[in-house]
């Protein structure tokens, strides 16, 4: 039940940093879109934001936990320190969900108004 929470939390916290980094980016992707960007093209933008984002912290999280499982070896029961299995399917379901918190942010983005976007001060 912790993972699950922890999971939908970090999904929270990604939809919600990609939407305020969105909000603050408005008039650059409508610049874009104005000079001939495609929505998929946008799309595309913000997603791959996100998963640099994600990739960067799994990298210090395997990183981390390679280095604690080390450290709590006596407290892991059927449990090696280097379960590639368990590494591999967190990777796999981290990505996957950042993936769908980033989806939202990245329609948003490319249906947003061109006119409004370039007439706001």
């Amino acid at each position: 039940m912790f993972a699950v929470v922890a999971l939908m939390l970090a999904a929270v916290g990604i939809y919600g940093l990609l939407l305020q980094m969105m909000a603050q980016r408005r008039k650059e992707i409508g610049i874009r879109m104005a000079l001939g960007a495609r929505a998929g093209q946008v799309q595309g933008m913000i997603l791959r934001q996100a998963l640099t984002l994600v990739g960067a912290g799994l990298m210090i999280g395997i990183g981390a936990a390679l280095v604690g499982t080390r450290a709590l070896r006596t407290l892991l029961f059927g449990v090696t320190d280097h379960d590639a299995a368990t590494i591999v399917c967190t990777v796999i379901l981290l990505l996957a969900s950042a993936a769908a918190a980033g989806w939202f942010p990245s329609r948003w983005a490319s249906r947003m108004d061109l006119v409004a976007t370039l007439r706001e001060d």
